[in-house]
């Protein structure tokens, strides 16, 4: 009976809310493109993240971190979420502003954080505010290490050899327009 929102609904975001699915939640999402999107119930613009953040119990960041998405879990944005929901990103520290984020968390407004990333986390520790509250979860950024993760990165080489070869366009390649 609980309600899932994943904020950027690219790759990452689909494989959350196809778990999410396993585990009998609602699913939404907020995404630039409007391609149909599997696993999620409805697909929001990202003008209208603050209705979705309205719905969620669970709210799941994982949005690419660019100029745009700088801090857009701040101070409106966890206002318009729903009282007590969870918010676990799973994206880059930027863009959770921690300054609005620590106080909703003491009130609980906000029930609970779940990270493994952080503002800065490359130049400085993990704010103290974070890591003394009682409803915050933070665990090492290593997620993606496994045997298994370098199949994964072969066999995108391989597909994107075989498309230059046969002059297709190729798969996961950068568009610097948007910044990844």
């Amino acid at each position: 009976g609980k309600t899932m929102g994943i904020v950027g609904a690219g790759g990452i975001g689909q494989e959350v809310a196809r778990l999410a699915k396993a585990l009998g939640l609602r699913t939404l999402g907020t995404r630039r493109s409007s391609a149909p999107t599997p696993h999620l119930d409805q697909l929001f613009p990202p003008s209208e993240l603050h209705a979705m953040l309205a719905q969620s119990d669970v709210v799941v960041v994982a949005a690419q971190f660019t100029a745009e998405t700088h801090h857009l879990i701040g101070s409106d944005a966890i206002t318009a979420m729903r009282a007590g929901a969870f918010l676990i990103n799973v994206a880059r520290g930027e863009l959770v502003d921690g300054r609005a984020l620590w106080p909703a968390l003491r009130s609980g407004q906000v029930g609970g954080f779940a990270t493994d990333v952080y503002e800065n986390e490359f130049e400085q520790e993990p704010p103290a505010e974070l890591l003394t509250l009682e409803n915050v979860i933070f665990t090492p950024h290593t997620s993606g290490q496994s045997e298994e993760r370098e199949y994964g990165s072969l066999a995108i080489f391989k597909e994107n050899l075989r498309r230059t070869l046969a002059g297709e366009p190729l798969i996961n390649q950068v568009d610097w327009s948007r910044g990844y």
